[in-house]
């Protein structure tokens, strides 16, 4: 009653209270709604991450190894010898002893396979993952479409029919059908111990047959190229790294160089004409690669993300400053036998 008779007959009294308890009540309503949408986003990142450990990584982690083995072989003046695919699959202890470089490297490329077919099977369960689709567009369509070879007539064609096949059986032979299971143990088992699946093997083979020397042209080595540009560009988009870069951009000149060779319409990686100019930023990939609709600034500042301390790109080319501050251009413009110069001397 006492309450009741103070504020009847004090009503400024209530008004001052008024003012600051909406001003509380909207308080705690915007910070209710900010730790809502904190929380959601911070949900969806981990199940974004999930989906991505679960689907996605494995083919990353597959094509970095397929990129260091070719890497080693083109840059380092590395040579494959396709000597060991024979009738039968070599003995366990020969291999174990001194693992043959043309044997590994088909396992790599067959996990990358296997990696890409378990990736689509995962794509209804992870269809609204935007990184999840991305993958699937390098993964089921560029890397895909650029061993098929048909980009540039190359003799060494791997029909995508073959390419899905190879994939499934060998990521059917691990227990639970996932590539996290496919080492190079199995591989070797399966291949010792069941004819077809070394055939399969051998199929591969025929990838490491291309002339080595990057100084000069070929149908074959223009296919290689762009199946490691774009098994570049999806392992550098998804690690949000710029590791293979130097390589990239050798890799590009040398199809700007084919292009300038060829009569008939000049190839290209993403959208036409960017292997045909001097501008390097053409080559990269648009965030919406269906739509195209990215703008070149925006393209630029996403891409300048991964870019390692003492390496910038720009529309020129690659510069590079080393761990005693030596520094080297590679011009996209530039000839591939000067950027692969440049690189040997700068490993």
């Amino acid at each position: 009653m006492i309450i009741a008779h103070t504020i009847l007959n004090n009503p400024n009294w209530l008004s001052l209270w008024v003012g600051p308890v909406i001003i509380a009540s909207i308080v705690t309503i915007i910070g209710q709604i900010i730790i809502h949408n904190l929380t959601n986003k911070s949900s969806k990142l981990q199940e974004e991450e999930k989906a991505m450990t679960d689907s996605a990584a494995p083919a990353v982690a597959a094509a970095d190894d397929v990129i260091s083995r070719f890497f080693e072989t083109i840059i380092r003046k590395g040579k494959f010898e396709v000597i060991h695919f024979e009738e039968k699959c070599p003995s366990t202890f020969s291999i174990v002893e001194n693992p043959p470089r043309d044997i590994t490297t088909v396992f790599r490329v067959i996990k990358l396979l296997a990696c890409s077919i378990y990736l689509a099977r995962q794509k209804p369960k992870y269809s609204n993952v935007k990184q999840v689709q991305r993958s699937i567009f390098f993964t089921s369509n560029k890397i895909r479409m650029s061993l098929k070879g048909n980009v540039t007539a190359s003799k060494i064609q791997i029909s995508t029919e073959t390419q899905q096949y190879i994939g499934s059986h060998f990521l059917d032979i691990t227990k639970n059908k996932s590539p996290h299971e496919l080492d190079f143990y199995s591989f070797i088992k399966t291949c010792q111990n069941s004819e077809d699946s070394w055939k399969l093997a051998k199929l591969l083979s025929k990838l490491l047959a291309i002339d080595n020397d990057f100084t000069s042209m070929s149908n074959e080595k223009a296919a290689l190229s762009v199946f490691l540009i774009y098994m570049i560009d999806f392992y550098q988009e998804m690690e949000k790294s710029g590791k293979w870069e130097e390589f990239r951009l050798f890799l590009c000149t040398y199809l700007r160089k084919y292009n300038l060779g060829q009569t008939k319409r000049p190839i290209y990686l993403y959208t036409a004409g960017d292997l045909t100019g001097d501008n390097y930023w053409a080559t990269f990939p648009n965030l919406d690669s269906n739509k195209q609709n990215e703008s070149l600034f925006r393209r630029k500042c996403r891409i300048k993300k991964r870019q390692r301390p003492g390496r910038e790109i720009s529309n020129a080319g690659l510069t590079k400053t080393s761990s005693d501050n030596q520094r080297f251009f590679a011009k996209f413009a530039s000839s591939p036998e000067e950027v692969l110069t440049m690189l040997r001397a700068n490993l």
